[in-house]
């Protein structure tokens, strides 16, 4: 996950969403992105990032590779993850930075996670 913002501002300029186990390769989000762009960075943002993303990753009940509402979850979850990490960085940018100097920020995560099956 990665995301550019507008110099000066909160407005994503772009962004990057993939996930992995919500299909037989990882998934680029692009639906989801294009909702977010040209968007403030903020709480409506991140609601309505989460109706698309449900959509657009949508898993028939029979999906192998175990059970598809917890997938879902964990899909929702890594998004909001990533939301508080990119807010504590634009926190520590505004607190570090004059305003004068304040550039396009740039905040980037990879989460990874292993599913180990039982023996």
């Amino acid at each position: 996950m990665r995301v550019y913002f507008s110099k000066g501002s909160r407005v994503v300029q772009e962004v990057s969403l993939y996930f992995g186990g919500m299909g037989p390769t990882t998934v680029s989000a692009t639906r989801t992105c294009k909702a977010i762009m040209g968007r403030p960075w903020d709480e409506e943002t991140l609601n309505k990032a989460y109706d698309v993303l449900l959509e657009e990753l949508a898993l028939p009940p029979s999906a192998p590779g175990g059970k598809v509402e917890f997938r879902q979850a964990l899909t929702l979850s890594l998004l909001f993850k990533f939301n508080l990490d990119v807010l504590q960085k634009l926190k520590e940018m505004v607190k570090h930075t004059r305003p004068s100097m304040f550039s396009t920020i740039i905040a980037s995560s990879c989460l990874t996670f292993s599913f180990l099956g039982r023996t």
